[in-house]
């Protein structure tokens, strides 16, 4: 059972959930564990983060491995982690598969900065590429180019993973969590399922 102030939190993060269905561990369970590894019968908005970093660090290796070798560089202030969360943020068609212009508002919250499509869609190819442990796969001419992700458990791993290095917050979150699967990012419907 979670407390009265962890209620409204444990709440907001119902709505990560309800988007990013494929949690490698079920947050709720894990919350639960946490509380009662502290001798408590409530949920509090502490257990709900260690449980989230629970789920991050329980994550599968290929898929952690995945992800390092798509985001490592040798470059100090590489974009690969922001421009794939913002990849894991995007809206998709029912293949799963975005564009690389709905990204573009996605990596400016994540940034805080803007970019145009040529400064990151090298990026997005990279994460195509053999070479990295691909994490992606592409249809498409570069004019019409659409990406996603091969894993589906990745979008799900980079977007907690995000949560946890406190590159997005739960903010965030909610400006994609809509009852009708439906996000307005400045003024744009967004499609997230």
């Amino acid at each position: 059972m979670a407390s009265k102030p962890a209620r409204k939190y444990w709440i907001k993060w119902a709505g990560l959930l309800r988007v990013y269905p494929t949690t490698p561990i079920g947050l709720d369970q894990e919350a639960g564990y946490v509380s009662l590894n502290r001798g408590s019968l409530e949920i509090t908005p502490d257990d709900v983060n260690k449980a989230m970093q629970e789920a991050v660090n329980q994550t599968h290796e290929t898929i952690r491995f995945a992800y390092h070798a798509a985001t490592t560089s040798p470059q100090k202030d590489s974009l690969f982690s922001k421009v794939i969360l913002a990849c894991a943020l995007a809206p998709r068609d029912e293949l799963g598969y975005f564009a690389p212009a709905d990204v573009r508002d996605l990596l400016y919250v994540v940034v805080g900065k803007r970019y145009g499509i040529p400064q990151y869609v090298s990026h997005l190819k990279k994460f195509c590429e053999s070479n990295r442990t691909p994490v992606m796969e592409n249809e498409g001419e570069d004019y019409r180019r659409q990406d996603r992700f091969i894993n589906p458990l990745m979008r799900t791993y980079v977007v907690l993973r995000g949560l946890q290095e406190e590159i997005i917050g739960e903010d965030t979150i909610q400006r994609f969590e809509h009852a009708d699967d439906y996000a307005t990012v400045r003024g744009q419907q967004a499609r997230l399922l």
